[in-house]
């Protein structure tokens, strides 16, 4: 599958979400409760309103995850083909580099997202529209909320400085082998290529030369030699490396839309190509027509939801 044909896949539903997303507040993250608000003789009722804000806040972080992650893969996927058609090995090196790097660092999060907030969504679902009804115990979401903070916020700190553990970045190596152990094969290989490429290194000056056993001959057209190379060599790596992010990105914003409406999402006909995701959110919504406030949560569906 060339470059060309993934994004005419993806980018007509990846475009109107990015499009439909744009000004959506995240405040529930920046809430704290108020005692004096509560009955200080009922502490169900403090904890159940606190759980509310608390799920309302794990999902936004989640959509922010997930809309920023189809952003930046919308606009590095485009510099890469804009590169591929300028016939520019470096622009092209550069760009896919930055979805190399980009991909990984999202499918770092994005792999265990939709994995957890699958079986959590009738809770979670409770606890947005009827906390009240929350009366057989709470979930803690601080595996996933640890991750959403390390993917907003990691970054290479100045020496001296002591950031918060989730806040520190880890080696591309790293989040590239996430991608890689999920069966995306060669992807440390193309980034090895990709970086000698765009640094100073012996690739990029001998990008523009011909060799032959005698001489050498500066050659400034042979970047589409270079190119199509790198894209045929690694065609099977650079269509995982953009469908796997993208459809995890897609599968958990499909399930937020059902939790909060006003977030768009991919359509249920767009989705149903996509893993299991039809039947779960069709599940998902006879469970949400069907639900009567009052009815709650068994303690089995609790254990499930936490995991446990």
């Amino acid at each position: 599958m060339e470059l060309k044909t993934i994004d005419e896949a993806y980018r007509p539903h990846i475009d109107r979400i990015i499009r439909e997303s744009s000004g959506i507040k995240y405040e529930a993250m920046f809430l704290e409760p108020n005692p004096a608000a509560f009955d200080p003789h009922n502490a169900i009722e403090m904890f159940q309103e606190v759980q509310s804000v608390y799920v309302r806040g794990i999902l936004e972080r989640s959509h922010l995850a997930c809309i920023t992650s189809l952003a930046r893969t919308s606009r590095w996927l485009s510099s890469t083909i804009r590169s591929v058609e300028d016939g520019n090995a470096l622009s092209f090196s550069s760009s896919l580099r930055g979805l190399l790097e980009s991909s990984s660092d999202s499918f770092h999060l994005l792999q265990h997202l939709f994995a957890t907030l699958e079986p959590s969504c009738k809770y979670i679902y409770i606890a947005l529209n009827y906390p009240k009804d929350l009366q057989s115990g709470f979930i803690n979401f601080e595996s996933l909320e640890n991750l959403l903070i390390h993917y907003a916020y990691a970054k290479r700190w100045n020496k001296g400085e002591e950031p918060p553990p989730q806040h520190r970045n880890r080696s591309n190596s790293e989040y590239i082998q996430c991608l890689e152990n999920f069966g995306v094969s060669g992807l440390s290989e193309l980034y090895s290529e990709l970086c000698q490429l765009t640094h100073p290194a012996s690739p990029s000056v001998f990008c523009f030369v011909d060799e032959n056993e005698r001489e050498l001959i500066f050659n400034p057209n042979r970047d589409l030699i270079v190119i199509n190379d790198i894209l045929n060599r690694y065609q099977s790596s650079i269509v995982g490396l953009i469908q796997y992010p993208l459809n995890s990105a897609l599968m958990a914003l499909a399930l937020l839309h059902r939790l909060v409406p006003d977030w768009p999402a991919m359509s249920d006909e767009g989705m149903s190509t996509i893993g299991k995701t039809a039947k779960i959110l069709s599940d998902f919504d006879k469970f949400s027509n069907e639900y009567r406030p009052g009815t709650g949560i068994s303690g089995a569906e609790l254990k499930s939801a936490s995991g446990h």
